[in-house]
Protein backbone atom coordinates (compact mmCIF):
# COMPACT_ATOMS: atom_id res chain seq x y z
CA UNK A 1 0.00 0.00 0.00
CA UNK A 2 0.98 3.21 -1.04
CA UNK A 3 1.34 6.58 1.48
CA UNK A 4 0.75 9.66 -0.17
CA UNK A 5 1.54 13.22 1.52
CA UNK A 6 -1.97 14.74 0.51
CA UNK A 7 -5.19 12.56 -0.72
CA UNK A 8 -8.05 13.76 -1.71
CA UNK A 9 -11.61 12.46 -1.28
CA UNK A 10 -13.84 14.07 -4.12
CA UNK A 11 -12.73 14.80 -7.46
CA UNK A 12 -15.37 17.99 -7.39
CA UNK A 13 -14.99 21.55 -7.83
CA UNK A 14 -13.88 21.71 -4.23
CA UNK A 15 -10.97 18.78 -4.59
CA UNK A 16 -10.07 20.74 -7.82
CA UNK A 17 -9.09 23.30 -6.71
CA UNK A 18 -7.71 22.30 -3.67
CA UNK A 19 -4.73 20.45 -6.44
CA UNK A 20 -4.02 23.85 -7.65
CA UNK A 21 -3.97 25.37 -3.62
CA UNK A 22 -1.17 22.51 -2.72
CA UNK A 23 0.67 23.43 -5.50
CA UNK A 24 0.98 26.92 -4.85
CA UNK A 25 2.61 26.03 -1.75
CA UNK A 26 4.48 22.91 -2.40
CA UNK A 27 4.88 22.03 -6.33
CA UNK A 28 6.51 18.32 -5.81
CA UNK A 29 4.22 16.52 -3.02
CA UNK A 30 2.71 13.71 -4.39
CA UNK A 31 -1.18 14.06 -4.46
CA UNK A 32 -4.13 11.58 -4.51
CA UNK A 33 -7.25 12.30 -6.13
CA UNK A 34 -10.15 9.15 -5.40
CA UNK A 35 -13.34 9.89 -6.50
CA UNK A 36 -16.23 8.14 -7.38
CA UNK A 37 -17.11 8.77 -10.82
CA UNK A 38 -15.03 7.65 -13.53
CA UNK A 39 -14.16 11.41 -14.82
CA UNK A 40 -11.09 13.94 -14.00
CA UNK A 41 -12.25 16.46 -12.10
CA UNK A 42 -14.68 18.58 -14.16
CA UNK A 43 -17.04 21.88 -14.03
CA UNK A 44 -20.26 21.22 -13.00
CA UNK A 45 -22.16 24.69 -13.51
CA UNK A 46 -21.84 23.82 -17.47
CA UNK A 47 -24.22 21.01 -16.98
CA UNK A 48 -27.11 22.81 -16.84
CA UNK A 49 -26.03 26.01 -18.63
CA UNK A 50 -23.40 25.81 -21.31
CA UNK A 51 -23.24 22.30 -22.47
CA UNK A 52 -27.34 23.23 -23.65
CA UNK A 53 -26.37 26.08 -25.17
CA UNK A 54 -23.79 25.02 -27.45
CA UNK A 55 -20.24 24.82 -25.53
CA UNK A 56 -18.01 21.73 -26.28
CA UNK A 57 -17.80 19.05 -23.70
CA UNK A 58 -14.17 19.31 -24.07
CA UNK A 59 -14.42 23.02 -21.69
CA UNK A 60 -15.71 20.72 -18.97
CA UNK A 61 -11.90 19.91 -18.38
CA UNK A 62 -9.40 22.89 -17.68
CA UNK A 63 -5.86 21.97 -19.03
CA UNK A 64 -3.46 22.64 -16.25
CA UNK A 65 -4.66 20.08 -14.06
CA UNK A 66 -3.63 18.12 -17.01
CA UNK A 67 -0.05 19.25 -16.55
CA UNK A 68 0.32 19.02 -13.04
CA UNK A 69 2.94 16.78 -12.18
CA UNK A 70 3.23 14.00 -9.37
CA UNK A 71 -0.68 13.81 -9.51
CA UNK A 72 -2.45 10.28 -9.38
CA UNK A 73 -6.37 9.27 -9.54
CA UNK A 74 -8.31 6.18 -8.16
CA UNK A 75 -11.77 6.85 -10.21
CA UNK A 76 -14.93 5.23 -10.33
CA UNK A 77 -15.22 3.60 -7.21
CA UNK A 78 -16.01 5.93 -3.75
CA UNK A 79 -14.29 5.69 -0.80
CA UNK A 80 -15.96 3.65 1.97
CA UNK A 81 -14.03 4.29 4.88
CA UNK A 82 -11.49 6.15 6.70
CA UNK A 83 -9.28 4.79 9.23
CA UNK A 84 -8.07 8.25 11.10
CA UNK A 85 -5.65 6.39 13.53
CA UNK A 86 -3.41 4.93 11.18
CA UNK A 87 -4.24 7.07 8.32
CA UNK A 88 -5.27 5.10 5.61
CA UNK A 89 -8.96 5.13 3.09
CA UNK A 90 -10.04 2.35 1.52
CA UNK A 91 -12.85 1.97 -1.76
CA UNK A 92 -15.53 0.11 -2.35
CA UNK A 93 -13.51 -1.60 -5.12
CA UNK A 94 -10.48 -2.37 -2.42
CA UNK A 95 -8.53 -0.17 -3.32
CA UNK A 96 -6.17 1.12 0.22
CA UNK A 97 -4.03 4.25 0.46
CA UNK A 98 -2.19 5.92 3.46
CA UNK A 99 -2.31 9.86 3.75
CA UNK A 100 -0.53 12.34 5.62
CA UNK A 101 -3.55 14.90 5.26
CA UNK A 102 -6.88 14.02 4.08
CA UNK A 103 -9.11 16.81 2.73
CA UNK A 104 -12.58 15.52 1.92
CA UNK A 105 -14.61 17.33 -0.72
CA UNK A 106 -17.54 14.79 -1.34
CA UNK A 107 -20.31 17.07 -1.78
CA UNK A 108 -23.71 16.23 -2.38
CA UNK A 109 -25.82 14.30 -4.46
CA UNK A 110 -29.40 15.30 -6.65
CA UNK A 111 -32.64 14.92 -3.91
CA UNK A 112 -34.35 12.29 -5.92
CA UNK A 113 -38.09 11.86 -5.81
CA UNK A 114 -40.16 8.44 -5.49
CA UNK A 115 -40.26 6.80 -8.67
CA UNK A 116 -37.62 5.19 -11.00
CA UNK A 117 -36.90 4.45 -14.80
CA UNK A 118 -35.08 4.79 -17.62
CA UNK A 119 -36.82 8.41 -18.90
CA UNK A 120 -36.57 10.24 -15.76
CA UNK A 121 -33.04 12.42 -15.02
CA UNK A 122 -31.20 13.86 -12.46
CA UNK A 123 -29.29 16.68 -13.66
CA UNK A 124 -26.02 17.28 -11.79
CA UNK A 125 -23.17 14.62 -12.85
CA UNK A 126 -21.45 14.22 -16.34
CA UNK A 127 -22.92 11.10 -16.99
CA UNK A 128 -26.47 11.82 -16.16
CA UNK A 129 -26.25 14.54 -18.49
CA UNK A 130 -24.34 12.54 -20.99
CA UNK A 131 -27.76 10.04 -20.71
CA UNK A 132 -30.02 12.90 -21.05
CA UNK A 133 -28.81 14.25 -24.17
CA UNK A 134 -28.46 11.05 -25.93
CA UNK A 135 -32.11 11.13 -25.21
CA UNK A 136 -33.12 14.15 -26.79
CA UNK A 137 -30.86 14.25 -29.70
CA UNK A 138 -33.35 11.89 -31.26
CA UNK A 139 -35.43 14.82 -31.95
CA UNK A 140 -38.04 17.35 -30.19
CA UNK A 141 -39.70 15.79 -26.91
CA UNK A 142 -42.48 16.92 -24.20
CA UNK A 143 -39.95 17.26 -21.39
CA UNK A 144 -41.69 17.73 -17.86
CA UNK A 145 -38.85 20.06 -15.72
CA UNK A 146 -39.98 19.58 -12.37
CA UNK A 147 -38.17 22.06 -9.55
CA UNK A 148 -38.35 25.77 -9.44
CA UNK A 149 -34.88 26.06 -7.57
CA UNK A 150 -31.22 26.78 -10.03
CA UNK A 151 -31.51 23.17 -11.94
CA UNK A 152 -35.06 23.62 -12.57
CA UNK A 153 -34.98 27.16 -13.40
CA UNK A 154 -32.03 27.23 -15.93
CA UNK A 155 -33.35 23.37 -17.40
CA UNK A 156 -36.46 24.70 -18.23
CA UNK A 157 -35.15 27.76 -20.19
CA UNK A 158 -32.53 26.09 -22.13
CA UNK A 159 -34.39 22.89 -23.53
CA UNK A 160 -37.59 25.46 -24.49
CA UNK A 161 -35.02 27.18 -26.19
CA UNK A 162 -33.68 24.10 -28.15
CA UNK A 163 -37.10 23.80 -29.50
CA UNK A 164 -38.28 21.33 -26.89
CA UNK A 165 -42.08 21.47 -25.40
CA UNK A 166 -41.63 21.93 -21.73
CA UNK A 167 -44.02 21.74 -18.86
CA UNK A 168 -42.49 23.18 -16.03
CA UNK A 169 -43.78 22.09 -12.47
CA UNK A 170 -42.81 24.39 -9.01
CA UNK A 171 -44.13 24.40 -5.67
CA UNK A 172 -44.00 27.83 -5.18
CA UNK A 173 -46.73 30.41 -6.04
CA UNK A 174 -44.47 31.84 -8.38
CA UNK A 175 -41.21 31.21 -10.04
CA UNK A 176 -38.19 32.85 -7.49
CA UNK A 177 -40.98 33.40 -5.07
CA UNK A 178 -38.60 33.25 -2.38
CA UNK A 179 -35.84 35.42 -4.32
CA UNK A 180 -36.59 38.06 -6.40
CA UNK A 181 -39.23 40.93 -5.96
CA UNK A 182 -42.42 41.20 -7.83
CA UNK A 183 -41.44 43.02 -10.64
CA UNK A 184 -38.46 40.32 -11.88
CA UNK A 185 -41.28 37.27 -11.17
CA UNK A 186 -43.68 38.86 -13.39
CA UNK A 187 -41.37 39.29 -16.15
CA UNK A 188 -39.70 35.92 -16.26
CA UNK A 189 -42.76 34.23 -15.83
CA UNK A 190 -43.64 36.08 -18.62
CA UNK A 191 -40.74 35.32 -20.95
CA UNK A 192 -41.51 31.30 -20.15
CA UNK A 193 -44.98 31.93 -21.18
CA UNK A 194 -43.10 33.01 -24.33
CA UNK A 195 -41.05 30.55 -24.87
CA UNK A 196 -43.93 28.32 -25.15
CA UNK A 197 -42.92 26.79 -21.24
CA UNK A 198 -46.76 25.13 -19.57
CA UNK A 199 -45.53 26.72 -16.21
CA UNK A 200 -47.48 24.45 -13.39
CA UNK A 201 -47.06 26.64 -10.08
CA UNK A 202 -47.78 25.64 -6.19
CA UNK A 203 -47.96 22.15 -7.31
CA UNK A 204 -46.18 19.38 -4.99
CA UNK A 205 -45.49 16.38 -7.03
CA UNK A 206 -45.67 12.67 -5.00
CA UNK A 207 -43.91 10.47 -7.33
CA UNK A 208 -42.68 9.53 -10.96
CA UNK A 209 -44.32 7.01 -12.36
CA UNK A 210 -42.55 5.29 -15.95
CA UNK A 211 -44.06 1.97 -16.54
CA UNK A 212 -45.05 2.96 -20.00
CA UNK A 213 -45.30 7.00 -20.30
CA UNK A 214 -42.66 8.64 -17.67
CA UNK A 215 -45.50 10.47 -15.55
CA UNK A 216 -45.60 13.07 -12.85
CA UNK A 217 -47.95 12.79 -10.32
CA UNK A 218 -49.26 15.12 -8.02
CA UNK A 219 -50.07 15.28 -4.31
CA UNK A 220 -53.41 16.50 -5.42
CA UNK A 221 -53.71 13.39 -7.69
CA UNK A 222 -53.08 14.93 -11.03
CA UNK A 223 -50.89 13.47 -13.53
CA UNK A 224 -48.85 14.63 -16.37
CA UNK A 225 -47.26 12.80 -18.93
CA UNK A 226 -44.77 13.54 -21.27
CA UNK A 227 -41.81 11.43 -23.03
CA UNK A 228 -39.00 12.38 -20.79
CA UNK A 229 -38.79 13.88 -16.54
CA UNK A 230 -36.11 16.30 -15.56
CA UNK A 231 -35.65 16.39 -11.70
CA UNK A 232 -33.85 19.76 -10.01
CA UNK A 233 -35.42 19.50 -6.74
CA UNK A 234 -32.69 20.12 -4.02
CA UNK A 235 -29.18 18.67 -2.86
CA UNK A 236 -28.74 16.37 -0.18
CA UNK A 237 -25.15 16.18 1.06
CA UNK A 238 -23.17 12.71 0.47
CA UNK A 239 -22.82 11.83 4.50
CA UNK A 240 -22.00 8.48 4.58
CA UNK A 241 -18.10 8.61 4.68
CA UNK A 242 -18.00 11.61 6.88
CA UNK A 243 -20.66 9.56 9.03
CA UNK A 244 -18.42 6.64 9.35
CA UNK A 245 -15.34 8.82 10.47
CA UNK A 246 -17.59 10.48 13.34
CA UNK A 247 -16.78 14.13 12.02
CA UNK A 248 -20.36 14.59 11.33
CA UNK A 249 -22.44 17.25 13.09
CA UNK A 250 -24.84 16.51 14.99
CA UNK A 251 -28.28 18.03 13.96
CA UNK A 252 -26.72 19.62 11.30
CA UNK A 253 -25.78 18.58 7.95
CA UNK A 254 -22.06 18.54 7.41
CA UNK A 255 -18.70 18.55 8.84
CA UNK A 256 -17.67 21.04 11.23
CA UNK A 257 -14.35 22.72 10.15
CA UNK A 258 -12.39 25.86 11.44
CA UNK A 259 -11.36 29.01 9.44
CA UNK A 260 -8.71 26.81 7.73
CA UNK A 261 -10.63 24.05 7.00
CA UNK A 262 -9.27 22.02 10.29
CA UNK A 263 -11.71 19.38 11.21
CA UNK A 264 -11.52 18.31 14.86
CA UNK A 265 -9.69 15.21 14.01
CA UNK A 266 -5.54 16.17 13.64
CA UNK A 267 -4.81 15.94 9.89
CA UNK A 268 -8.27 15.65 8.04
CA UNK A 269 -9.88 18.87 6.19
CA UNK A 270 -13.02 19.76 4.43
CA UNK A 271 -13.81 22.03 2.45
CA UNK A 272 -16.90 22.09 -0.58
CA UNK A 273 -20.68 21.47 0.03
CA UNK A 274 -19.86 19.29 3.21
CA UNK A 275 -17.81 21.81 5.02
CA UNK A 276 -19.37 23.75 7.60
CA UNK A 277 -17.34 26.78 8.87
CA UNK A 278 -17.35 28.17 12.38
CA UNK A 279 -19.81 31.43 12.61
CA UNK A 280 -20.92 30.42 9.27
CA UNK A 281 -24.41 31.33 8.17
CA UNK A 282 -25.90 28.86 5.32
CA UNK A 283 -24.02 27.86 3.74
CA UNK A 284 -24.16 28.41 -0.18
CA UNK A 285 -23.50 25.16 -2.01
CA UNK A 286 -22.59 26.96 -5.27
CA UNK A 287 -19.43 27.13 -7.46
CA UNK A 288 -17.75 30.04 -6.09
CA UNK A 289 -17.53 28.62 -2.36
CA UNK A 290 -15.85 25.27 -4.05
CA UNK A 291 -13.45 27.28 -6.04
CA UNK A 292 -12.10 29.89 -3.05
CA UNK A 293 -12.64 27.48 -0.05
CA UNK A 294 -10.80 24.73 -1.94
CA UNK A 295 -7.89 26.30 -2.82
CA UNK A 296 -7.53 27.71 0.49
CA UNK A 297 -7.46 24.62 2.67
CA UNK A 298 -5.83 23.27 -0.44
CA UNK A 299 -3.21 26.16 0.63
CA UNK A 300 -3.19 25.49 4.30
CA UNK A 301 -3.03 21.38 3.86
CA UNK A 302 0.90 22.58 2.39
CA UNK A 303 1.53 24.34 5.37
CA UNK A 304 -0.07 27.85 4.56
CA UNK A 305 -2.46 29.67 6.66
CA UNK A 306 -4.78 31.46 5.22
CA UNK A 307 -8.39 32.06 6.71
CA UNK A 308 -11.56 31.25 4.75
CA UNK A 309 -13.59 34.78 4.95
CA UNK A 310 -14.76 35.09 2.00
CA UNK A 311 -18.65 36.08 0.84
CA UNK A 312 -19.57 33.51 -2.07
CA UNK A 313 -21.45 34.74 -4.72
CA UNK A 314 -23.92 32.48 -7.22
CA UNK A 315 -24.81 33.18 -10.61
CA UNK A 316 -27.50 31.83 -13.29
CA UNK A 317 -28.68 32.20 -16.93
CA UNK A 318 -31.72 32.47 -17.67
CA UNK A 319 -32.45 33.32 -21.70
CA UNK A 320 -30.97 36.57 -22.16
CA UNK A 321 -30.66 37.37 -18.66
CA UNK A 322 -27.68 36.54 -16.20
CA UNK A 323 -27.50 37.61 -12.70
CA UNK A 324 -24.69 37.24 -10.02
CA UNK A 325 -25.58 37.35 -6.14
CA UNK A 326 -23.75 38.17 -3.08
CA UNK A 327 -25.19 36.77 0.01
CA UNK A 328 -28.77 36.57 1.30
CA UNK A 329 -31.30 37.06 -0.95
CA UNK A 330 -35.12 36.81 0.65
CA UNK A 331 -37.91 38.98 -0.14
CA UNK A 332 -38.79 38.75 3.71
CA UNK A 333 -36.25 41.28 3.79
CA UNK A 334 -36.42 45.25 2.70
CA UNK A 335 -35.93 45.52 -0.68
CA UNK A 336 -34.46 48.84 -2.84
CA UNK A 337 -34.75 48.13 -6.37
CA UNK A 338 -32.46 50.67 -8.87
CA UNK A 339 -33.13 49.52 -12.18
CA UNK A 340 -31.66 51.42 -15.27
CA UNK A 341 -33.47 48.85 -17.43
CA UNK A 342 -37.08 47.95 -15.65
CA UNK A 343 -36.81 44.14 -15.00
CA UNK A 344 -34.00 43.89 -17.73
CA UNK A 345 -31.11 45.75 -16.18
CA UNK A 346 -30.30 46.69 -12.63
CA UNK A 347 -29.97 46.10 -8.84
CA UNK A 348 -31.84 44.75 -6.27
CA UNK A 349 -30.36 45.54 -2.66
CA UNK A 350 -31.85 43.27 0.31
CA UNK A 351 -31.97 45.19 3.47
CA UNK A 352 -32.66 43.55 7.43
CA UNK A 353 -33.09 46.87 9.67
CA UNK A 354 -31.41 49.11 7.35
CA UNK A 355 -28.19 46.78 7.20
CA UNK A 356 -27.48 45.15 3.77
CA UNK A 357 -27.72 41.25 3.89
CA UNK A 358 -27.94 40.67 -0.28
CA UNK A 359 -27.52 41.95 -3.03
CA UNK A 360 -28.92 41.17 -6.71
CA UNK A 361 -27.01 42.04 -10.02
CA UNK A 362 -29.38 41.64 -12.81
CA UNK A 363 -27.75 41.71 -16.12
CA UNK A 364 -25.13 43.74 -14.63
CA UNK A 365 -21.41 42.55 -14.50
CA UNK A 366 -18.31 42.59 -12.93
CA UNK A 367 -19.56 44.00 -9.91
CA UNK A 368 -19.32 41.29 -7.19
CA UNK A 369 -16.21 42.94 -5.59
CA UNK A 370 -18.34 46.16 -5.44
CA UNK A 371 -21.19 44.16 -3.71
CA UNK A 372 -18.80 42.49 -0.97
CA UNK A 373 -17.64 45.82 -0.11
CA UNK A 374 -20.64 47.23 0.27
CA UNK A 375 -21.96 44.04 2.25
CA UNK A 376 -18.97 44.58 4.30
CA UNK A 377 -19.03 47.83 5.17
CA UNK A 378 -21.38 47.14 7.99
CA UNK A 379 -23.27 50.86 7.60
CA UNK A 380 -27.04 51.38 7.54
CA UNK A 381 -28.65 52.77 4.16
CA UNK A 382 -31.15 54.42 3.25
CA UNK A 383 -32.80 53.88 -0.22
CA UNK A 384 -31.43 57.01 -1.59
CA UNK A 385 -28.23 56.12 -1.03
CA UNK A 386 -28.16 52.57 -2.42
CA UNK A 387 -29.26 54.04 -5.91
CA UNK A 388 -26.46 54.28 -8.24
CA UNK A 389 -23.77 52.54 -5.94
CA UNK A 390 -23.52 49.47 -8.39
CA UNK A 391 -24.12 49.32 -12.04
CA UNK A 392 -22.68 49.06 -15.91
CA UNK A 393 -21.39 52.08 -15.80
CA UNK A 394 -18.96 51.27 -13.11
CA UNK A 395 -17.50 48.89 -15.13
Amino acid sequence: MRRYPYVIVGAGMAGMSAIRGIREVDPEGEILVVGDEPFLPYARPPLSKGLWRGAKLETLWESDLLSIGHLHYQLGSPVIDVDSDSRVIRTSSGFSAGYEKLLLTVGGRARQLPGSGEDIYYPGRLSEHLRLARRLDQGPSRVIVVGGGFIGSEMAAALSERGHQVVWIIHEHQPFGRIFPETLRKRLLSAYRDHGVEVITGTQVRTIESQSTPTVVTAAGCRIAGDVIVVGVGWVLNSALPQTTGLLMSGIPGISVDVYGQTQQRGIYAAGDIARVEGEFAPMMHEDRALVQGRLVGRNMAGARDAYATRPFFYSDIYSWGYEAVGHLDVRYEMVEDWTSLAEEGVVYFLDQKRLVGILNWNVWGQVPTARALLDAGRTWNAEDLRGQISNAGN
